[in-house]
């Protein structure tokens, strides 16, 4: 005949939180699993990308679990489960599960789908096939959409009568295993200035809108404000780079500093919660020195189903690096409006059988490099109005321009006397001239000092919304006497351009 199982006295240990709460037969406490990081569980209630599994019959099992040790084995033919006071917190799927050891487990009963109607409420629930185990385990593979579970009360009813078991749940090992975040510290190339858009918003464990004790959608954005740094049409154009493989790879970046050096063989990047900003080209690197970087990924052209989504790659080789890097060179975004990058979470899988890595990085020192202009220069002109030289060098090349003054960010020569104007596209009555190489060379100029003296290898010029203002002849002169006397650097006549904002 079934009887209660007393369970006072014997030992109950759990994933998280305080076992004991769900054996004390007192409905004002609860068993509460963990309310921060990646231990938590997603809006669809899945415990996506916590570290915390059981062995059930050689398999890997994810999510939180509370045990008792009954010291000698017994074997249970009921059980009942009650929910605390807020329905998205309760359990739905879930296991119960014995052992003889602790270690290896067998499956008791299983439950999905499981729903409350209420709060403190207690489900029954009958075992088909009782057998005698020592150990017995309750695993929440899955709650209502809370970020946490919690059970208020477990209880046990054995059957005496049962037979001695005499089966071992068989064992198993894994050579690979989700990466615990605990200890990682995320930092980036840079970051947009408000709201909870950090590098740590991209290792937290929450995706969704409105998730975990703050409530915020959590995502790392890279800078918004800074229009040098926004990747326009989806390429970036800025001047941040990573020397990998010896190589430059300009994007902006995202990077983990891990507790010890980890091969990963496989990561899931989530994105953020607006379409043209998701990552769709990037370099997963790796490095022991964060100054130089091997490739351990790359893709291309990804797709996001939606915003808030998830999408997992497979690292064909694994090499334990300490230092990881995650590098955008491009996003969705298919206009010229300047976008920054925002990804959402980063999720890692390691392969735990991975030797030693004795290989460095390639060492190279960069040739050339983009030149930060923003901040840095200061700018003059033959005209400075509204449209004023400084805009040369803000990043925006768009009709909008600036987002955050809503000018149309571009340079405009003197427009209010005839004769400073340009005729027929020739500047023929004007008094502005600048000497190069020794010769008067008359026309509107615009000029930037730079912090310190740069050789200039590549130049870009964006023109502006008018076809017939758009520069087609000029020279780029260099000057070290304070902007008196100046060498041509390069010099270009009869440039066209084929439509208006274009490089």
């Amino acid at each position: 005949m079934p009887i209660p199982i007393t369970l006072t006295g014997l030992t109950k240990t759990s994933s998280s939180g305080s076992a004991g709460n769900t054996f004390d037969g007192a409905t004002g406490t609860t068993w509460q699993t963990t309310t921060t990081g990646k231990e938590t569980y997603s809006t669809d209630g899945t415990y996506a990308r916590g570290v915390y599994f059981t062995i059930v019959n050689a398999a890997r099992i994810y999510g939180h679990w509370v045990q008792v040790d009954f010291s000698t084995a017994r074997a249970v033919d009921s059980y009942t489960v009650q929910n605390h006071t807020n329905l998205k917190y309760s359990p739905v799927d879930f296991m119960l599960v014995g052992s003889p050891d602790g270690q290896s487990w067998a499956p008791i009963d299983t439950r999905t789908g499981t729903t409350w109607s209420a709060v403190s409420t207690t489900q029954s629930f009958t075992v088909s096939a009782p057998a005698r185990w020592r150990y017995l385990r309750v695993i929440v593979t899955r709650n209502s959409g809370g970020y946490y579970t919690e059970v208020n009360e477990l209880t046990f009813t054995e059957l005496t009568s049962a037979p001695a078991n005499s089966a071992t749940p068989p064992a198993a090992s894994f050579n690979d295993a989700r990466v615990a975040m605990t200890g990682v510290s995320a930092t980036a190339s840079g970051t947009e200035t408000g709201g909870a858009y950090t590098p740590a918003a991209a290792v937290d464990g929450y995706l969704q809108v409105a998730r975990g004790p703050t409530g915020y959608n959590t995502y790392w954005a890279s800078p918004g404000q800074d229009g040098n740094e926004l990747y326009y049409g989806g390429i970036y154009h800025g001047c941040v780079y990573t020397i990998i493989d010896g190589q430059q790879v300009y994007g902006q970046w995202l990077q983990l500093k891990l507790s010890s050096a980890v091969a990963i063989c496989q990561y899931t990047l989530s994105n953020g919660v607006t379409p043209a900003t998701d990552p769709v080209s990037f370099v997963l690197a790796g490095s022991n020195n964060t100054s130089y970087w091997s490739s351990i990924d790359t893709q291309t052209g990804i797709v996001y189903p939606s915003t808030l989504s998830s999408l997992t790659f497979t690292v064909s080789s694994p090499v334990r690096w300490m230092y990881l890097r995650v590098v955008i060179t491009a996003t969705a975004s298919t206009v010229a409006v300047g976008c920054p990058v925002q990804i959402g979470e980063l999720d890692l899988v390691e392969k735990l059988d991975a030797p030693v890595n004795l290989t460095s990085p390639t060492v190279a020192q960069p040739v050339y490099a983009r030149v930060y202009c923003k901040g840095r220069p200061t700018a003059q002109s033959t005209h400075e109005v509204l449209l004023d030289s400084s805009y040369l060098f803000d990043g925006y090349t768009n009709q909008t321009g600036n987002p955050v003054s809503g000018y149309k960010t571009y340079w405009g020569s003197i427009n209010t006397s005839k004769y400073e104007g340009y005729l027929n596209g020739g500047y023929t009555k004007g008094v502005y001239y600048t000497v190069i190489d020794g010769v008067q060379v008359y026309g509107q100029w615009i000029q930037i000092q730079l912090s310190a003296a740069k050789a200039i290898s590549q130049y870009t010029i964006t023109n502006v919304n008018s076809l017939t203002q758009s520069p087609t002849s000029f020279i780029m002169a260099g000057s070290d006497t304070g902007g008196t006397y100046w060498a041509a650097i390069d010099a270009r006549s009869g440039l066209t351009w084929s439509s208006t904002f274009p490089q």
